[in-house]
């Protein structure tokens, strides 16, 4: 009872602390809170456990949320008794919400890095919800390969390497192509949120025929600022059409941007 007592004071300071930006904010962590995290709950009613020197973390302890941009495309384009996949989900933000606010929704979160899959997993329980958590990478083929592990900004950890970054923590982990897990009993999407840092194109390469597929009806996806961009132009040649989403917090602001394709039915 007292250690948990303890432990309510302790989120509660750390949570106001970096909330407000209050000035030494991490020194005093990295005196008395390293090594641990903080139970936060989101703007949406979520608790998740998180770490406030780390990037995404940080701007959900002090906005409540991240990249609300996506969560509202989301929440509009899905139907009851939809399935919805979460693709490079980090800490589940938006499944567990999705989650959260559309019970009839059917929701499924990959998230290779075993760190994360397993707080992940830890949410999932502490929120009494019904996701299914896998802990593998989603790409162009069936194979074994390393994930490249962000420290400081967990949500960059990915397969793909950004300029070839050295001496960043490797961890090997199971990579499946999407039509290969259906094939398996998967639960097929209707709508999908791809977010795995320069992978995008080989996680829609692994979808093959599904991409023809009506029940496949919107992706929402990051890419660069380019129009005619790889990733564009393969979904455009499988009958989808993209606009951009506008950003609501300045904080969440970088090189990338968010999109929502949507499947153009004649």
């Amino acid at each position: 009872m007292f250690r948990s007592a303890i432990s309510l004071v302790s989120n509660r300071f750390f949570g106001l602390l970096f909330k407000h930006q209050v000035r030494g904010a991490h020194r005093i962590w990295s005196r008395f809170g390293a090594g641990r995290r903080i139970r936060i709950r989101t703007q949406h009613g979520i608790m998740l456990q998180l770490c406030p020197v780390e990037y995404i973390d940080s701007i959900v302890i002090k906005t409540g949320y991240y990249e609300i941009e996506v969560l509202d495309s989301l929440l509009q384009i899905l139907k009851d008794g939809d399935v919805f996949w979460d693709i490079g989900a980090n800490l589940g933000l938006h499944g567990l919400t999705v989650a959260h606010q559309l019970a009839s929704v059917s929701v499924s979160c990959f998230e290779p890095n075993p760190e994360m899959c397993e707080l992940l997993n830890r949410s999932v329980s502490d929120n009494g919800l019904k996701v299914n958590v896998l802990k593998v990478a989603i790409s162009d083929a069936n194979h074994e390969c390393d994930i490249f592990i962000h420290r400081g900004n967990l949500g960059m950890s990915g397969l793909h390497n950004w300029n070839h970054q050295e001496g960043l923590e490797k961890t090997r982990v199971f990579a499946r192509t999407a039509e290969s897990l259906i094939a398996d009993g998967a639960a097929a999407p209707n709508v999908v949120k791809i977010d795995v840092e320069g992978h995008e194109l080989q996680v829609l390469a692994g979808f093959e025929s599904l991409m023809s597929s009506i029940p496949l009806r919107a992706i929402v996806f990051e890419d660069g600022k380019e129009l005619n961009s790889q990733i564009k132009q393969f979904l455009v040649r499988h009958g989808f059409e993209i606009r951009a989403l506008n950003r609501v917090s300045s904080l969440t602001s970088h090189n990338l941007e968010n999109y929502v394709a949507t499947r153009v039915i004649p």
